[in-house]
């Protein structure tokens, strides 16, 4: 009975790889259908529903910033791999836009969990802008053992938002890790913003100064172009007046 059933079971292993390849090319011919949008998600996760729509991760389509970069580049595939969920680079489509919560997650019921900072890297690599991926990685925090969403998602909020609580998570000691010392740090960046709108509103001052400069500098050459233009006529009378006046003697 045992040698019998041999044969079968290796026609039934056979069978099921070629299955298994077959279904393999299906799955991946019909990528874009296994996403199922960010409201699925909301039915049992309103609240993180409601942080991600406020986020940047929402918007990375539809921001006019990046739209204005899009097209002025001719609108190139490369930018949907990050801007939209789903992209099949073989067809140029995708399921929906901006990055949603299948872009980390997977798609369908897959709700994979990764908070390793390389799937934030798989994006924020800097091709197209700042490379914030190699700057994390050759900092103090990734040595530390931080990842991304350790500040960027702090108590799990989807808002992508780092809040001072998440930084005096760790720094809590004395020193230049104390709590004061955060805050004293807010207060300066504060200060160093209206700092720069100062300088910015000085800065055109400066420029209508000199565009007041500019334009009296041209009056100025006017008048001493036509000032120059009387002196000379003046002059031709005195000679007209002096050798009409040596003929008539």
């Amino acid at each position: 009975m045992g040698k019998r059933s041999t044969p079968r079971m290796l026609y039934l292993l056979i069978a099921v790889t070629l299955l298994s390849t077959a279904m393999g090319y299906h799955v991946e011919a019909q990528e874009i259908e296994n996403y199922l949008g960010p409201e699925a998600c909301m039915t049992c996760h309103s609240t993180q529903y409601e942080e991600w729509g406020d986020s940047k991760h929402s918007q990375a389509f539809s921001d006019p910033a990046f739209q204005e970069e899009w097209a002025s580049k001719g609108n190139p595939d490369d930018c949907l791999q990050c801007h939209t969920t789903g992209f099949d680079s073989s067809s140029g489509d995708y399921a929906f836009e901006g990055v949603t919560c299948e872009s980390c997650h997977g798609a369908g019921l897959t709700m994979a969990v990764d908070t390793s900072p390389e799937l934030c890297g798989s994006c924020h690599t800097g091709e197209y802008g700042k490379n914030r991926f190699e700057e994390f990685s050759e900092g103090t925090h990734f040595d530390s053992g931080v990842t991304c969403s350790d500040c960027h998602m702090y108590e799990e909020s989807h808002r992508m938002e780092i809040e001072s609580k998440a930084c005096a998570t760790c720094h809590t000691g004395e020193g230049i890790h104390s709590r004061s010392m955060i805050g004293d740090l807010q207060l300066r960046a504060l200060h160093a913003e209206d700092q720069v709108t100062q300088i910015e509103a000085e800065h055109q001052e400066v420029l209508d100064q000199l565009s007041d400069v500019q334009k009296r500098a041209a009056l100025v050459g006017q008048l001493t172009y036509v000032g120059a233009a009387a002196l000379l006529l003046m002059g031709l009378v005195v000679v007209f007046l002096y050798m009409r006046q040596r003929g008539t003697s």
